[in-house]
Formats: structure tokens, C-alpha cells, sequence
């Protein structure tokens, strides 16, 4: 980008950065002038603080217009912090009238020098003057955000082990400058992200990095060393916040990118961007400091690559996974989403690098916002899914594809452009076995047809992985049943137990959880107030019964039956597992793990529930829960366990212990972390053949030479082990079942009608002296001229005779210069620059038309 162009962004507007601020009333003024002098009501003033848990610390050399918007800025985002937080300015030998304006600011703690320091100094004094248990280090150059600093606090809170905490830097004009920073094995630096749209999905979460720019940075007191929170040896500056956080991870503290506090940053402001002169020049001096200093930590860094930025964002050495599931996990609703959401968390938990990809595309709030700030990348952006996995190549260890549909609809293409990866398919419930039990309840036979054909797409998706998860053990079996060759592994629900709860006789009530988008749950619920719950209530007449979930049906919201209260969706559902007596699941259709019933077995709260409820929950013996399928034999249940305190005590205790050991974090987390060190890829070879044969059907000359090129450069890196040879068979192999030879006849056909067979023919025309055609002639000629100089030509012309090479002798050898010639057609027919702009996007998303 142009020096121009950055000093575009870097323009003073006050009413376009008001708004990026998000704070309407913060009034700026421009800061290249003195004009704030001019407007003495309007200068910020601070709560003096006592005891501050926050020190702001801001080193200040002239600019006093600079200085004076930033702590504006700073007044206006922490009036909720305001006696919580003190603000130091180090006036460092300034000679404009920084010093007589700081002077005159109310509850501003000055700290005055009368030579000028440095930057690295003037920190450091001032640091020893803060009381804050967390110290923010602001350039004066910065403006802040609207709740800058409540999520700097709140990370350092939700998160363990963290010594520092960076802001988002961006431009005065909006655009990206910093998302955390990369240091390369050289000690070289890497702002990620900048010049990019800042609200882009791979900048919006939490995540540890190899260090934050100190123009926005907090830091635990604990952390800050004897001498100052800088080392001195990166006097006068630059490259001592990089020395910060690498001291801070060496003392086991994690540094960590905060999305959404936000600083707005002039950049370069007191030293210019110039690096052979001035206090610049340090920038090229510091880092050899640096390198010799950090020369062991720096041994693990990438090298100096841009292909590596993207697994260098994250700290080296760790694993990346990509989760697909069908939307946004609204883990407060339903349990498979809640079941996946806790399988997110856990693989945070051991430091896996985590992607998120909801089918839907849809970024629905707050979850997204959850999952950000746990440190789970979310990707929303609406592109196709081609383009995402192109630019991610190389970079995820596994892929994992949650439920049948979405797995069906990306397999082919995670195969396609990860084969590398280990590709994994999670069964939440078997769909079709409960869409199969739904035909049967309803008696309807083309339900049934539909269950067996997605019955069919389950075995066809679990073939094509390297590991299948199931939620039970009764439906690995199931699936084992259909293909011993399968790998499958069982992965259940995840419950945190509840360890305190009342008393048999303080508890009362029926209780009923579900997400009633899930349609057992509204015909289980529909079945029990209609035929069960009358039955219980000639036993127990002031028994009520209590409904509770989220998306409920006009169906369920209207009930009007007595003793039945409608109670909707409740956030916090502890107080009603551990006051309730008895928890219903009166299920007729279903599959899988109910999540319902873990949730209540893990608060110890007894369950009544079917045999499809309680399918999955193996007790050896021990009785963990009552099950009743009919109408009478359930309420028969419910009122033997609503009255029996001895068998209500058994049921209460059983049910926890067994929730503790099957469900709780810490079991599952281990049984994660030995399914995916078991995983890793095992039918690569099939699923790329599968591809081949239902995908390479073309309907251009240009995309069959595209394709079956890049396919071999594919196949070398999915068959590192195979010899050269192997290489054309295959892809000989896949050009004749694609109907390569075939459209042959085809190129053949355009090949007659391209310039240089037009050209001959009117070649003897033109013998006879006919004006008009030596006109066409030579029109002919310029068309053929301007062809054979262009560059696209030229390529076109590589790209032929290394396809030709890709082919053993005799086979099919010329024919791919004829489909380049034929698609000079398409180049006469639409222009040159329409021509390279779909040929890089073919080549780009490798668009296949499967044959029908």
C-alpha cells in the first residue's frame, strides 16, 4: 500500500471517528492544532482514586492535541470504572504546552520530566508510580472505544494464566491495523491482518499471541519487573513491548488478542514511520537486541514466510481443528447443541486452535459472541465454502462434520481440498432411526421411504471418514451391524454435576425440559398432558406439572389443563433440577442420548422416562431410572417415585454417581483426547477415487484441463509415498471415466472453427484478388497477432504441454491443445479480461457439474 494510501487512513475526521468509538457525546478536536486549548468546559476531569484496581499510564512528547483526544476518549468509554481507575501522564520533557494543559486536568496524576527519556523510560517511571493491580500502557496517539476498557478486564477474568491482554488496533478510517502480532523466526515482525476489514470473522475472537502492540496493552502487576515494565536495554523504544510478552510467557503468563476492545491509532504520530533516521532507526537496532536475547524461544517461531501467517497467528506447536455443525450453537436450547458446544470448550481446554463453521452462515447472537470470547474462531462470513477451505489449505489437523445432512453436503469438498486432514463424522442421534420410529408411530409409509434413503446417506458418509462418533453404545453397534469395516467410537453428552439440591421432603412438582424445535419433544409433552397426567393426578391431585424450554409451538403455549404450568425458556435451570421432585421424558420417537435426562440424572433429580428415553444409559445392575412405555404404566411410575422416599433416595444417588462417571467434564475430555489421537486418515485413496468418478463430469474444455492438471499436483500431495507412474495412471484413470474422450470429439468439432482453420480456408479466396476477404484476412491476422502476445495465450500454452506430460506416451497426447485452442472461442466471444476472470476463478474454486 502506498504511503498515500496510509496517510488517507490515517486523516483526522471527527465525526467518522466519533462514530467508530461508539461513544455519540465524546467531542474531539484536531489534534494537529491547538484549538482544545480554546475550549477549557469541555476538558475531561477524573474520580481521584485511593485504591485503584486500574492504572492508566500514557507517556506524552508534545502533540498536546493528540494527548488531549485520547484522554477525552478515555473519560467517556470508563465512566463505569470511574473511582476504580487512576490516569498517569508522563510528560516526557514536552515543549509545546503539553505540560501547562495536563497541569490543569482534574484528578490527572502528571508526572513531569525535564529532558526528554524516551519512551521505554518514561513507562518505566511511571509504572513505579501506579498502584493498579492491572496497568493499561495507551500511546497518546490512540482514541478508545466504546467498553475498551471493560472487556481488557473481563479477559483477564474469564481467562487462566493471562499476564497481558491487547487491544484491536484499526485506522482512523476504519481499517484493520493490528489483531494481535506475529514474530518470525528472525525476529522479524507480522501485523496480522492489516489493511484488512477489521469486522472479519478471523479477527473477532480471543486468542494467545506472540505479542500485542503496548500502543493498547494491559498487564498483571505481577508481571511488571523490578526495574520497570520494560527492559532498558530497548532504550529509547521499539521492540520493547515484543521483549514484554515474551518475558511474560517465560514466566508462564499467556498474552492474549482482545477483539473487542478497540483503540483507534494515529500510528507513528511521535517518530514518523522512517526507519534509517531518528528515534526510528532503533526499530532495525532493537531487534538484533531482541534476537540475541530470545535466540532459544525464537527457535520455535515460523520462518519468515507469508504462507505461514495463518498457523503463525496462533502460537506455534498446536493442533487446529474445524468443526461443522448445522448452525450457530444455541447451547442454552437444545441438548446437541449444547453437546457440541461443551465438545468446543474441552478442545479449548487442552489448547487445540478451534474453527467453527455453521452451515447456516448465520452469526446469530449472543452464542457467537460465546464462543469469540472463549477463544473459538466463528466463521460467518457468507462465501463459498470452495473459497474458505482453499485459503485454509494445509492448515487443519482435522476436520470434523456434525450430523448426517451437513456432513453429506461438505464431504466432497473437505476431501477435495484437505486430504491431508483427518476427517471425522459425529452422529449426535442416528437420524434415521428416529425418523423411522416417527413413520412407524404415525403409520406413514413415505416417511419410512425417507428414513431409509437418509439411512443410506449415514453409511455412505461414515464409510467415507476416517472416524465415525456416536452418542451411544447401542447405535455404534448399530452401525458396526451394517459395516464391520467402519471405525466408530463412542462420545456421550457432557453434564456438570450439581452437588447441592433439597431434600426429598422439600422438593414438589413434575418437571419437563426441552427445545421444542425437536418435534419428539412436543408430541412427548402432547402425550403426557393428554393421557398421562390425568392418571397422576386421580393419585395426587395437587401435583402440577412444569414445561420448560425455548421455540415452544402455539400447541404447547396454549395449554390449558389444570395443574400444567407453561413456563417457557428459563436461562439458569439449576434452581428447578434441584427443587423439583421428579423429572417426566415420556419420549415415543427418538434416537440417541437424551440430553434432558443426563442433565437431570447429573442434579440428581430421579427420572421417569421410555424405553427410547432411556436408550443409551447401560446400568449393570444398578437402577438409575424408572421407565414405563404405556400411558398407565408410566403414570404408575411417576406416583411410586413422587411418594416412595426410600426408592426416591436410591434413584437420586444412583443417578448422580452414574452422571459423574459417564458424563462429567473431566471423563469425556480424556475420551476426546484418546478418540482423536486414534484418529487419522485411512480411506484418503477412496474418497479422492469417489470424487474422480462423480465429480470431473465438465461441460468446458478449459475446466477439463484445469482440473485434471491441478487434480495430479493433488494427488502428490494426498499420495506422498506413491512413485511418478502412479500419478499418470491415476489420473489417466480419471480422465477416462469423466468422459474425457468423449468431449475429445467435441474439441475436435470447436477446433475447425478457431482463427487459423478459418484462416486457411480463405487463403485461396483471397488468390482471386477479392477485396473484402483480404480485409477479413487481415483482420484474421491482427486477431492472431494480438492472441499470440497476450500473456493469457502464453499460459495456456504451458499449461497444455504440462498436461501433455502428465499422460504416458500414445494417450490422449495433443488433444489437450486442441480444448485450449477450442477455448479461444470463448475469448473471442466475451473479451480477454472476462475470459482470465472466470479461468482464475475456475482455477480458484475448482467447479465441478456432477452428472445427473
Amino acid at each position: 500500500m502506498s504511503s498515500e494510501e496510509i496517510e488517507d487512513m490515517r486523516r483526522f475526521d471527527e465525526l467518522a471517528i466519533v462514530r467508530l468509538t461508539g461513544l455519540s457525546h465524546l467531542k474531539l478536536y484536531d489534534p494537529e492544532t491547538s484549538e482544545c486549548l480554546m475550549h477549557e468546559d469541555e476538558w475531561p476531569s477524573f474520580v481521584e482514586c485511593q485504591d485503584p484496581e486500574i492504572s492508566i499510564l500514557i507517556p506524552a512528547y508534545n502533540k498536546l492535541g493528540y494527548t488531549f483526544n485520547c484522554l477525552q476518549s478515555v473519560k467517556a468509554s470508563c465512566s463505569e470504572y470511574d473511582g476504580k481507575y487512576e490516569v498517569i501522564v508522563v510528560d516526557d520533557g514536552s515543549t509545546d504546552r503539553t505540560t501547562w494543559l495536563l497541569s490543569r486536568i482534574r484528578g490527572l496524576k502528571l508526572i513531569s520530566s525535564d529532558e526528554n527519556m524516551g519512551y521505554v523510560r518514561s513507562n518505566n517511571l511511571g509504572v513505579r508510580e501506579a498502584r493498579g493491580k492491572h496497568i493499561v500502557l495507551l500511546n497518546n496517539d490512540t482514541i478508545v472505544t466504546s467498553r475498551w476498557l471493560e472487556f481488557l478486564v473481563r479477559t483477564f477474568k474469564e481467562h487462566s494464566k493471562v499476564g497481558a491482554v491487547g487491544s484491536k488496533l484499526i485506522y482512523p478510517s476504519g481499517v484493520l491495523q493490528e489483531a494481535g502480532s506475529i514474530i518470525w523466526n528472525d525476529g522479524t515482525g507480522w501485523n496480522y491482518g492489516r489493511f484488512d476489514d477489521p469486522e472479519k470473522s478471523e479477527y473477532q475472537y480471543v486468542r494467545d499471541v506472540d505479542y500485542c502492540s503496548a500502543a493498547s496493552l494491559m498487564v498483571d502487576r505481577n508481571f511488571v519487573r523490578p526495574l520497570g515494565i520494560f527492559d532498558e536495554r530497548f532504550h529509547p523504544g521499539y521492540y520493547e513491548d515484543t521483549d514484554l510478552c515474551f518475558f511474560i510467557r517465560s514466566k508462564g503468563g499467556r498474552v492474549l488478542f482482545q477483539p473487542k476492545s478497540v483503540a483507534i491509532h494515529f500510528e507513528g504520530v511521535s517518530h514518523g514511520r522512517d526507519t534509517s533516521s531518528g528515534i526510528k532507526k532503533y526499530q532495525v537496532v532493537n531487534r538484533e537486541k531482541f534476537v540475541e536475547k530470545w535466540k532459544r524461544a525464537l527457535r520455535i517461531q515460523y520462518t519468515s514466510d507469508p504462507r505461514n501467517v495463518l498457523r503463525a497467528r496462533d502460537r506455534p506447536g498446536r493442533k487446529s481443528i474445524l468443526v461443522f455443525d448445522h448452525r450457530m450453537l444455541e447451547y442454552d436450547t437444545n441438548s446437541g447443541d449444547l453437546r457440541m458446544y461443551s465438545i468446543l470448550q474441552l478442545l479449548k481446554s487442552v489448547s487445540w486452535n478451534v474453527t467453527f463453521y455453521p452451515a447456516s452462515r448465520e452469526c446469530v447472537e449472543p452464542y457467537a459472541f460465546e464462543l469469540r470470547q472463549r477463544g473459538i474462531e466463528v466463521f460467518g462470513e457468507k462465501r463459498p465454502i470452495e473459497e474458505f477451505l482453499v485459503q485454509r489449505r494445509d492448515y487443519y489437523d482435522i476436520i470434523l462434520l456434525s450430523r448426517v445432512r451437513v456432513a453429506a453436503e461438505y464431504i466432497d469438498a473437505v476431501t477435495l481440498w484437505h486430504p491431508q486432514s483427518t476427517l471425522i463424522v459425529d452422529f449426535p442421534d442416528l437420524e434415521s432411526l428416529r425418523e423411522s420410529r416417527y413413520a412407524k408411530l404415525v403409520n406413514d409409509d413415505q416417511k419410512a421411504a425417507e428414513a431409509e434413503k437418509l439411512s443410506l446417506k449415514e453409511l455412505d458418509v461414515a464409510r467415507r471418514a476416517d472416524l465415525v462418533i456416536t452418542i451411544t453404545e447401542a447405535e455404534r453397534r448399530r452401525l458396526l451391524e451394517r459395516d464391520q469395516k467402519l471405525r466408530v467410537r463412542v462420545l456421550p453428552n457432557i453434564h456438570d454435576v450439581i452437588v447441592d439440591g433439597l431434600s426429598f421432603d422439600e422438593r414438589k412438582d413434575l418437571l419437563y425440559i426441552g427445545g421444542f424445535e425437536h418435534p419428539p419433544n412436543v408430541d412427548a409433552v402432547l402425550f403426557f398432558v393428554k393421557e398421562i397426567f390425568p392418571l397422576v393426578r386421580r393419585s395426587l391431585p395437587s401435583i402440577e406439572l412444569l414445561i420448560v424450554g425455548s421455540k415452544m409451538p402455539d400447541a404447547i403455549r396454549n395449554i390449558q389443563v389444570a395443574g400444567v404450568r407453561v413456563v417457557g425458556y428459563v436461562k439458569d435451570l439449576a434452581p428447578l433440577l434441584s427443587s423439583c421432585r421428579v423429572f417426566v421424558a415420556p419420549l415415543r420417537y427418538g434416537a440417541g442420548l437424551k440430553g434432558k435426562i443426563g442433565m437431570a440424572m447429573a442434579a440428581g433429580l430421579p427420572v421417569v422416562t421410555s424405553s427410547t428415553g432411556a436408550e443409551g444409559i447401560e446400568t449393570r445392575g444398578r437402577e438409575v431410572l424408572l421407565v414405563g412405555d404405556s400411558a398407565e404404566e408410566f403414570a404408575k411410575r411417576v406416583v411410586q417415585l413422587y411418594t416412595d422416599r426410600n426408592l426416591w433416595e436410591i434413584l437420586s444417588r444412583n443417578a448422580k454417581s452414574y452422571a459423574e462417571r459417564r458424563y462429567s467434564p473431566h471423563t469425556v475430555r480424556q475420551n476426546l483426547l484418546r478418540t482423536l489421537k486414534e484418529a487419522h486418515p485411512v480411506n484418503l485413496k477412496e474418497r479422492v477415487c469417489r470424487i474422480l468418478n462423480d465429480r470431473m463430469s465438465v461441460s468446458d474444455p478449459l475446466s477439463s484441463l484445469l482440473s485434471i492438471y491441478y487434480l495430479r499436483r493433488d494427488l502428490r500431495n494426498a499420495f506422498p509415498e506413491a512413485k511418478e507412474g502412479d500419478y499418470r495412471r491415476l489420473v489417466h484413470w480419471a480422465a477416462s471415466n469423466v468422459e474425457g474422450i468423449a468431449t475429445i470429439e467435441k474439441y475436435r468439432e470447436w477446433y475447425t472453427n478457431d482463427p487459423w482453420t478459418r484462416i486457411e480456408r480463405l487463403k485461396e479466396e483471397v488468390a482471386k484478388s477479392n477485396t473484402k476477404l483480404q480485409e477479413e484476412v487481415a483482420k484474421l491476422n491482427r486477431e492472431l497477432k494480438a492472441i499470440n502476445q497476450s500473456l493469457i495465450f502464453k499460459m495456456l500454452k504451458r499449461i497444455a504441454r504440462i498436461a501433455d506430460a502428465s499422460f504416458p506416451d500414445g494417450t490422449l497426447r495433443g488433444d489437450f491443445r486442441l480444448a485450449v485452442i477450442a477455448s479461444l472461442r470463448v475469448v473471442s466471444a466475451q473479451g480477454w479480461k472476462f475470459f482470465l476472470k472466470q479461468a482464475l476463478y475456475k482455477l480458484r474454486r475448482r467447479e465441478f457439474r456432477v452428472r445427473r
